[in-house]
């Protein structure tokens, strides 16, 4: 797979959207750490994580309640604002995580470190002691993979994962400069190069599926003129861009207490939101309540609620920060900056984003998260049937889910009291609307 060719046509699935941007490589990251903090605690910090299954299949919602119109081909479901609550429950099968040592001791876990495959295995990227674990569907060790080094199925910097229906699993390793990869059996397989910048922010890094890498990077516009984030498909020698939207200039936050300077976008600033299962590909690139449904490269149909632009103001970028950003440059202690004093020198667009999160469930329902405040906050969940149809709104509270297992059991991400990482596999029961 040929990682380096100029991409091929540009197929944008919304117009050019504002969008933030850090200057400087991955690379440099290693030198300092950056932090926004809630409730005095850093966001890279050990997660649980609860994995849900449905036991049951609810109530589907009633075409009454969404409005389908053709436009040039593609399907737009329009939904009212008015919430219907869901109510879903959940219980516990089993825990995993939160071991002093072992296979079960990751120190830190992200949406970006988990993967899942055909069969339901469960696979988590432990970033520190650099390898993957792979547990079978009822929580077993299946085996561990990885260890440092710059062998063939080692790791140096390894900070993302992706893993197939088939399951082959791909670790986005800095250090090494590209992609390692196993086969299903845990054998290394050749390693893709070169590495694709990622994206700021909240954005999805990548996912492999049919022998074709999805991936959000960072690339420079055709004119040369600025810079661009690109949804793009990458098979063989391949490249198409999917979505792309135009990055916002950064802007400097100089911190000479802390002993340095970032170059920051305006906080606030749109992102590609994606997700993808199969060959559905559900997107987000806008301030507006929608989201795009490709198959392939191609827009089949947009979900979309009627709620209003959510205006941004001072207290909301501040709310955002929480207590402020944590920083650490190069040898330097930690210094928290004040969340005020950051808003002053980064800014904010005018307008924040209403999509937090996608995901696509095993029945190719759409779960959509409201973007809530703060690095910590829990935002609403919706979910859509995969006509766009609203089916309803979970009860506050609920962790947005981060894996779709193929038996209906989802991946949540959540801290407890101590911070400590555990994944509990649970199963929800779908009580239906209203």
């Amino acid at each position: 797979m040929d990682l380096g060719r100029p991409a091929g046509t540009v197929l944008a699935g919304v117009g050019a959207v504002t969008t933030g941007n850090v200057d400087g490589d991955p690379m440099e990251m290693d030198a300092m750490e950056v932090t926004s903090m809630s409730a005095g605690r850093w966001i890279d910090a050990a997660a649980l994580v609860i994995v849900v299954a449905s036991s049951a299949c609810g109530p589907r919602a009633r075409e009454s309640d969404t409005a389908l119109r053709d436009s040039s081909g593609v399907t737009i479901a329009e939904n009212a604002a008015t919430d219907v609550a869901l109510g879903w429950t959940f219980e516990t099968d089993f825990v995993l995580g939160g071991a002093d040592e072992g296979p079960e001791a990751w120190s830190g876990l992200d949406a970006e470190a988990l993967g899942t495959d055909a069969a339901g295995d469960i696979y988590v990227l432990d970033t520190s002691a650099k390898r993957v674990v792979v547990f079978d569907r009822d929580g077993n060790l299946v085996r561990t993979l990885g260890g440092e080094g710059g062998g063939p199925g080692e790791l140096g910097f390894p900070f993302r994962m992706a893993v197939s229906a088939e399951g082959e699993i791909w670790v986005a390793d800095v250090g090494k400069g590209g992609y390692v990869r196993w086969g299903p059996d845990g054998t290394p397989l050749e390693e893709v190069k070169p590495f694709l910048t990622p994206p700021p922010g909240r954005q999805h890094y990548f996912t492999v599926s049919g022998g074709a890498m999805t991936v959000s990077t960072r690339v420079q516009a055709p004119d040369g003129d600025g810079t661009l984030y690109a949804l793009r498909r990458i098979r063989g020698p391949d490249t198409t861009d999917i979505v792309t939207v135009v990055a916002a200039e950064p802007r400097e936050v100089r911190m000479l207490e802390c002993g340095g300077m970032l170059r920051l976008p305006p906080l606030f600033s749109p992102e590609i939101v994606w997700s993808q299962r199969d060959g559905a590909l559900a997107v987000a690139a806008s301030d507006t309540y929608a989201v795009d449904l490709y198959e392939g490269s191609a827009l089949r149909r947009s979900i979309r609620r009627a709620l209003p632009v959510r205006p941004a103001s001072d207290d909301d970028a501040v709310r955002e920060l929480g207590e402020g950003m944590r920083v650490r440059f190069g040898g330097n202690q930690p210094c928290v900056f004040p969340a005020e004093r950051v808003v002053e020198q980064q800014g904010f667009a005018p307008t924040i984003p209403w999509v937090g999160s996608i995901g696509i469930d095993a029945d190719g329902d759409v779960w959509v998260e409201r973007r809530a405040l703060g690095r910590d906050a829990l935002g609403t969940i919706d979910v859509f049937d995969g006509e766009g149809r609203y089916l309803g709104t979970l009860p506050d509270g609920t962790p947005f889910p981060v894996l779709f297992l193929p038996d209906g059991r989802v991946g949540v991400i959540e801290k407890d009291e101590l911070d400590v990482p555990r994944l509990l596999v649970q199963r929800v029961e779908r009580s239906g609307r209203g």
